[in-house]
Formats: C-alpha cells, structure tokens, sequence
C-alpha cells in the first residue's frame, strides 16, 4: 500500500505530483499564449491536442500488447519445457490466463474506487 497522504513521505509524493501538474498547466499556458500571439485557428490547437492524446493511447496500447504478446509466447515455452505439455494444455493455458485477466480487471478496478488507489 502506499504512504498515508499526511505523512513525510506522503506530503512529498503530493508535492512531486503537484510539481509535475503544474508544469504541464505552465507547458499549456505557453503553448496557449503563443497560439493566440500568432492568430492560430483554435481548430488546429484542438487537433494538434488531439493528435498528441491518440499517439499516448497508441503508445500505451503497443507497450500493452508487447505484454501479453510475451506472456503468450512464454507461457507456451513454460508448458512445453519445464511442465512438459501438449500444444494443446498449452493454449488451454493462455485461455485461462486471459479469462482471468478480463473476469479480473471489474472486482479490482471497484477495489480500486473503493481503496481511492
């Protein structure tokens, strides 16, 4: 679990993450300031912003299917290797492990409200 907010540790992870937002509010204005200083269509400032959030989610969701693109291939390594299985347990395997994941994700994502993580 994490630090209790008001403790030293606390009160320093709040400080960084205020620190850290911000810079990103000042990053903004800037890029506000000069869009408006340069008679800029808001339009384009929209889709540049727009642009930018669909390459994070692009990123975010290549990085995630790299991650179970290597859990499927070391789960069939695992199985045939060291617990000696057929091709077939082995893609029960992975079976289990993604209906796992996906039964998993709304018990821990309201744990997760809940906890206030």
């Amino acid at each position: 679990m994490g630090e209790p907010a008001f403790s030293k540790k606390g009160r320093k992870k709040i400080a960084r993450v205020l620190f850290l937002l911000y810079v990103k509010f000042c990053f903004g204005a800037s890029l506000g300031s000069l869009m408006v200083s340069f008679a800029v269509n808001p339009v384009w400032h929209f889709l540049l912003m727009g642009l930018v959030a669909l390459a994070k989610f692009g990123i975010i969701s290549f990085a995630s299917m790299a991650c179970e693109g290597t859990m499927y291939d070391w789960s069939g390594i695992y199985f045939r290797k060291a617990v000696h299985t057929s091709g077939k347990i082995a893609t029960l395997g992975f079976v289990v492990y993604m209906v796992a994941m996906t039964l998993g994700r709304p018990p821990r994502d309201a744990a997760a409200a809940i906890s206030d993580i």
